[in-house]
C-alpha cells in the first residue's frame, strides 16, 4: 500500500498526527506534519514515503494511513490468512 498524504494519519507507534504541508521548499522531506505525545505537540519533517527517518530504529515515528474500519479483509478459513 502506497502512502497517500491526503488520507488520515498516525505514526506507526499509535500517536495522532496531522500533516501541516506536503510542499515543504526543501525537496528531500518535503512532507511537515505535528504529532501529539500526550504531553503536547512536536512537529517534524518526512520524506515523501511517509518515513520520518532512514535509521530502522527509529520506525515508529514514521506516518501512515490510519486503516479505514469499513475496509474487507478476506481470511482463508483453513489457513487463518
Amino acid at each position: 500500500m502506497t502512502f497517500d498524504p491526503a488520507k488520515p494519519v498516525r505514526l506507526r507507534n499509535g500517536w495522532k498526527a496531522r500533516i501541516i504541508c506536503t510542499d515543504r521548499r526543501d525537496n528531500s522531506m518535503p512532507i511537515v506534519y505535528l504529532y501529539d505525545d500526550g504531553s503536547g505537540e512536536g512537529v517534524r519533517c518526512a520524506f515523501a514515503n511517509g518515513m520520518a527517518t532512514e535509521a530502522p530504529d527509529d520506525e515508529n515515528i514514521d506516518l501512515a494511513v490510519e486503516p479505514n474500519p469499513y475496509d474487507l479483509i478476506n481470511v482463508d478459513v483453513d489457513t487463518g490468512s
